[in-house]
């Protein structure tokens, strides 16, 4: 009985761990992609924006999807963003387009 208890939750470690390589290889991945753009980009940050205001705008604008990756992104990098019009250049990853708006 303990060992089939034990076999149960060692099946269950080893898929949780799983889960969460794939997460995090779906993260990275997402981290150096591009935006979905074929032009240059305008986007407005107003004071005060959070990377959240950041992402639904470019949600907004086509450019990307907002899940899960983008909070998970937020919480790692805690960027603070400059407030001001920029044009995001074609190929632009989650990280480039960072460095472009950090203060």
């Amino acid at each position: 009985m303990i060992r089939s208890i034990l076999t149960v939750l060692l099946i269950l470690l080893l898929a949780a761990a799983l889960a969460a390589g794939l997460a995090w290889q779906s993260y990275r991945s997402f981290e150096q992609s591009s935006l979905q753009h074929d032009r240059p980009a305008r986007l407005w940050l107003a004071p005060g924006a959070t990377l959240g205001t950041l992402a639904r705008e470019l949600q907004r604008l086509g450019l990307t999807e907002v899940d899960w990756r983008w909070r998970l992104f937020g919480r790692l990098h805690q960027p603070l963003l400059r407030a001001g019009e920029y044009e995001l250049p074609v190929g632009s990853s989650p990280l480039q387009l960072i460095g472009q708006l950090e203060r």
